[in-house]
This record gives structure tokens, C-alpha cells and sequence, in this order.
């Protein structure tokens, strides 16, 4: 009997697992880069639009120290950060959402 409670019992936690995920706010330019890049589905779209951005922060400990916990709206913002333009804000905001299908 303990068998056929395990595939519904199996489906409902997968249920509440990926409700759980899709409660969950997206990543946004409003997001610490540090986390963007953890991300599996937003560090390709931080890695196409800033290489250089995201070079610093795989080599440099002093860049993660002083910009890591920075969102990309706050980078855009810092006059030590170059290269950030609203165009570009607006285009990781939009390929940032599409690489995280919701719900």
C-alpha cells in the first residue's frame, strides 16, 4: 500500500516545489550582480552584454569587494563604472525576465 502513495505524494511535493520557485521575484537590474551571476539563467545574459564587467569580478577580489554586492542599476549610477547606458539597463531588463520563464 505504502507504493501507491509514493507517486501522488511524489507529484505534490513537485507541485509545491515549483510553486515555491515561481513565488519567487526575478532577477532584475535592481538585483546585486554577484547573485545575477550565480544564477544559471541570468549569468549568460550578464556575460553577453558585460563581458568586461563580469571578467573583473571572476579575477579581481577587489572589484567583487567594491562592486559586488552592487545591483546594475546602482553600476550604471557609479561614475568608476563606464559603459552602463539606459539603453543597456533596458536591454538586460528585458533578456534578465525572458531568461526566467514564469510561472
Amino acid at each position: 500500500m505504502s507504493r501507491l502513495l509514493r507517486p501522488p505524494l511524489l507529484s505534490a511535493l513537485i507541485l509545491i516545489s515549483s510553486a515555491l520557485h515561481a513565488a519567487e521575484p526575478p532577477l532584475t537590474i535592481d538585483t546585486p550582480i554577484l547573485k545575477l551571476l550565480d544564477d544559471a539563467r541570468t549569468k549568460p545574459v550578464i556575460e553577453k552584454h558585460l563581458p568586461r564587467l563580469v571578467k573583473a569580478l571572476t579575477e579581481d577580489e577587489q572589484a567583487v569587494e567594491f562592486f559586488g554586492r552592487s545591483s546594475l542599476r546602482e553600476l550604471a549610477a557609479d561614475p568608476h563604472v563606464r559603459g552602463i547606458t539606459e539603453e543597456i539597463l533596458k536591454t538586460l531588463q528585458a533578456d534578465l525576465l525572458a531568461a526566467q520563464p514564469q510561472g
